[in-house]
């Protein structure tokens, strides 16, 4: 009997500890990266349309982490700045799909907030510069 209390105290202190490791503040904040789009891969800063469209979204590249809201700007090719416009949520809207659809140039992508347990923290800003 004692041996099962020490068992059963052992396991209330073990899960006690799991879900307070889940509720500290990571010691440095989580890398966010557009879709599939790695910002130190072999094509550092430049990506194409069909990258971009074929997963439109702001990833946290840790555990328990979601984007909550960011603000994105577009340098057109041959045009004038366009944006900034805030967003909430980690997708790409479809009105800046049509806008990466129509254009190359440079896009950039600021003020990225996440959540991470009941943490919100702020990513580090995302530039691309992408063709056809």
């Amino acid at each position: 009997m004692k041996r099962l209390s020490f068992i059963f105290a052992f396991v209330l202190i073990s899960l006690s500890w799991c879900s307070f490791a889940q509720n500290v503040k990571p010691a440095t904040t989580p890398m966010v990266v557009l879709g599939t789009i790695e910002p130190n891969g072999k094509n550092s800063g430049q990506t194409t349309k069909a990258e971009i469209l074929a997963n439109p979204r702001l990833i946290v590249k840790g555990p328990n982490c979601y984007v909550t809201g960011y603000t994105f700007s577009m340098l057109p090719d041959g045009h004038d700045f366009v944006g900034p416009f805030t967003i909430t949520g980690s997708e790409l809207t479809p009105k800046i799909q049509n806008l990466i659809k129509e254009n190359t140039g440079k896009i950039l992508i600021e003020n990225i907030t996440m959540k991470y347990s009941k943490y919100e923290m702020t990513a580090s800003s995302i530039a691309l510069k992408y063709n056809h």
